[in-house]
């Protein structure tokens, strides 16, 4: 009888996923496969790396984006890389990422609907960046990313 029951106490608290006063908030986030991983400060992401032509498309048209989901670039050298909305439906954050690991510049980039791709806006850091990350308008300053952080990125 003692061992069901002890049984039975391993099974909840394996199911619950909390044990000794743990909490949800503290679970540690595993890297899917093919996915990198970014955590800046608060925010941990999963982001797809693009390659090939999804390079260029990025997030064109995404209909939505989940909070602890994003896109992760990664140029061949640092420079001013600069972006534009072409086929973008969603508003986004950009975050540019320097070969060091420092978040250089944050921005949030809206959709042009209709507008022809000479008259885009282009969004560019003021500083040289090896990455940029982009993840859901108005995430970066709810969980307080800013320039100067530091950005810790996993690779697929």
């Amino acid at each position: 009888m003692r061992i069901s029951l002890v049984a039975v106490l391993l099974a909840a608290i394996a199911l619950t996923g909390t044990a000794c006063g743990g909490s949800s908030d503290d679970a540690v986030i595993t890297r899917e496969p093919g996915l990198a991983l970014v955590r800046i400060g608060a925010m941990t992401v999963q982001a797809e790396a693009p390659q090939g032509d999804a390079f260029y498309r990025g997030l064109g048209g995404y209909e939505s984006l989940a909070d602890d989901r994003g896109m992760l670039f990664l140029f061949e050298r640092s420079e001013r890389h600069s972006f534009w909305m072409k086929d973008m439906l969603i508003p986004i954050d950009i975050i540019w990422i320097s070969a060091e690991g420092r978040v250089v510049e944050v921005q949030t980039a809206q959709p042009e609907p209709g507008v022809p791709d000479d008259q885009l806006k282009h969004y560019s850091p003021d500083e040289p960046s090896l990455y940029v990350l982009e993840v859901r308008e108005g995430l970066a300053a709810e969980r307080d990313v800013q320039a100067g952080d530091t950005a810790e990125i996993q690779m697929p």
